[in-house]
């Protein structure tokens, strides 16, 4: 059997790590998915801590991609790979309605997210109480005045015990207190429509478009927009957030 001379054999590893780098780098580079950290704390609306609620990252199938727990300081982390996800969902099992055994009115009504852009590192604060705000979608119309256009279904869970009736779960527009928050500063809320969502078994249920004003520049890819709703009837308060990607409109 021959031997490679040393300069050959230079030449062949030479060959070899230069194979490697043209495809093994780069399947490498494809099938990597970064991973990141989504973390917050969990809250009531005065501030105190939620332990052992759950804290869900939803899929666009409303599947699964991770969950945890919170501590008793109501701190949660969980680790997901880098992507967009429908919504991030929160509410400890034993508060919830459906097979809670606690007294009626120290059940709870689940925190929604939506369009969660998981692209680093992300911290999310989380509070909870009686209102769920349902739905939030965010967008702006062509050609209006500046600002953003907000669609939700606030449901007051004093009003679920109350009827059968799922159009009457709504507050009416005088029971409605409305803060939009847009990275981090109030805007003003320019106006309140009730309108009507259709909904194949109950029919038609009650919701919202809310009209507010443009947010300050920030340089971020997105706008984080929270909203809080409060039932004056019965002080059923909720609140849901939504990322909007910035698209060059302001």
């Amino acid at each position: 059997m021959s031997r490679l001379s040393p300069v050959n054999l230079i030449k062949k590893i030479l060959l070899l790590v230069i194979i490697w780098s043209a495809f093994g780098g780069r399947l490498s580079a494809q099938t990597y998915t970064p991973r990141y950290i989504l973390s917050g704390r969990v809250t009531d609306f005065s501030g105190n801590p939620i332990d052992s609620a759950v804290v869900e990252l939803k899929k666009a199938d409303f599947t699964t991609a991770a969950s945890a727990l919170t501590g008793t300081d109501g701190k949660y982390q969980l680790i997901t790979a880098e992507g967009k996800y429908m919504a991030l969902t929160c509410i400890k099992a034993s508060e919830y309605p459906s097979g809670s055994n606690l007294n009626p009115e120290d059940q709870r009504l689940r925190f929604w997210a939506w369009n969660i852009p998981v692209t680093g590192n992300l911290e999310i604060d989380i509070r909870y109480h009686r209102l769920e705000i349902y739905g939030l979608t965010v967008f702006r119309i062509q050609g209006s005045v500046p600002g953003y256009t907000i669609y939700c279904r606030p449901v007051s869970l004093t009003r679920v015990q109350q009827t059968d009736d799922p159009r009457e779960v709504t507050p009416e527009p005088e029971n409605l207190d409305i803060l939009v928050e847009i990275n981090g500063r109030p805007v003003k809320v320019n106006s309140v429509q009730r309108v009507q969502e259709y909904a194949a078994r109950d029919g038609f249920l009650n919701a919202y478009l809310l009209q507010v004003a443009p947010p300050t520049m920030t340089g971020k890819l997105y706008d984080l927009i929270r909203v809080m709703i409060k039932d004056k009837q019965n002080g059923d308060t909720g609140e849901a957030i939504y990322f909007k990607e910035r698209d060059g409109y302001w």
